[in-house]
């Protein structure tokens, strides 16, 4: 009787024991699981803020060169949307010129002067809105006459580099540079006016603006204060013009001038040229009181190419434009 009664006491015993290290067990696989229950229960906003030690672009991961090549991909394919979009801006260009001209040539002699006149609208809001915030930021280049000491092969090689140079069509192409006159030349060019593109660009500004305007409205003003330079474009209305300067050419924009990030500016006298007289030497559009190449210029002769609001419009011009005929080159110089 007493060995059966301790039998049932050591069985209770050791149901006990066996009970506590199952418990014991449990406690200590849920101690560690703790960490990991915790991180699930945060949010993941850390990531966010502080790259991971783990992750391919850290100093510490020791892959930097996958990153710089992903990044000059990433580089490449914006660039390769910019040269789409600029190729698509063109061609949407044309295909308006198309349909104004289906509206000209249908329309009495008093609807073809009401066409003509959104044409050169158009042109001007075109070349401020869409073309020459492109070329914003282009690198200058140096482009001059031949030198005292220079010979006629040196002279015609450098000619040739730098026409390689600038033989590309869009702006955001690789190598792109352009010079004051050539900036004209190219975005009336991609405006859809059948220009002689190098020919033009290497004439006298006098040349480039008697060119594309008419000659009788040309205004020179010879060693006369900034003030009177800015009245007269302020008289002529709004719109964009060319001046030619000493050995300098560019816009003269009376309105709101582009700008590089987009956003617009107030109504003032801008100065849109590539600038060799600030650096960095890139394409820019500037407050023209502000611009020491056209206030250090002796000389400053103003043609009006298109008007924004009410005043003569360039109807030689836009006619070229809408019937494309050819624009004949003033000047004798060649390339």
């Amino acid at each position: 009787m007493l060995c059966r009664w301790a039998g049932w006491i050591g069985l209770v015993v050791l149901g006990w024991c066996l009970l506590g290290c199952q418990e014991q067990k449990t406690a200590a696989r849920e101690h560690r699981r703790m960490p990991q229950l915790r991180q699930m229960a945060q949010p993941k906003t850390s990531d966010l803020s502080e790259p991971s030690s783990a992750s391919p672009c850290s100093p510490d991961s020791g892959r930097r060169h996958l990153c710089q090549g992903s990044e000059a991909k990433l580089r490449e394919r914006k660039r390769r949307q910019k040269m789409e979009r600029y190729e698509a801006l063109k061609q949407a260009i044309a295909m308006e010129r198309k349909r104004l001209f289906r509206k000209w040539r249908s329309s009495n002699r008093r609807g073809k002067r009401k066409v003509l006149a959104q044409a050169s609208r158009y042109m001007a809001d075109q070349m401020l809105t869409r073309l020459l915030p492109a070329w914003l930021g282009v690198p200058w280049v140096i482009v001059d006459r031949q030198g005292p000491d220079e010979s006629d092969e040196d002279f015609a090689r450098r000619k040739s580099q730098i026409a390689a140079s600038q033989s590309i069509e869009n702006p955001y192409g690789k190598g792109v540079q352009t010079h004051c006159s050539l900036l004209i030349t190219t975005t009336l060019k991609h405006l859809g006016l059948k220009v002689e593109r190098y020919r033009l660009s290497w004439q006298l500004s006098s040349n480039i603006i008697q060119t594309l305007t008419f000659r009788k409205r040309l205004k020179w003003l010879i060693r006369k204060p900034m003030s009177t330079f800015l009245q007269h474009v302020k008289r002529q209305g709004r719109g964009v013009y060319l001046v030619g300067l000493d050995v300098h050419t560019g816009f003269v924009v009376y309105g709101r001038a582009p700008h590089p990030t987009g956003r617009k500016r107030p109504k003032n006298v801008y100065f849109c040229h590539a600038d060799y007289g600030n650096s960095p030497q890139v394409v820019r559009c500037e407050l023209a009181t502000q611009s020491p190449v056209l206030t250090s210029s002796r000389v400053k002769v103003l043609g009006k190419l298109f008007s924004l609001g009410k005043g003569k419009l360039n109807w030689r011009l836009a006619r070229a434009w809408l019937l494309q005929q050819p624009i004949r080159t003033i000047g004798r110089y060649k390339q």
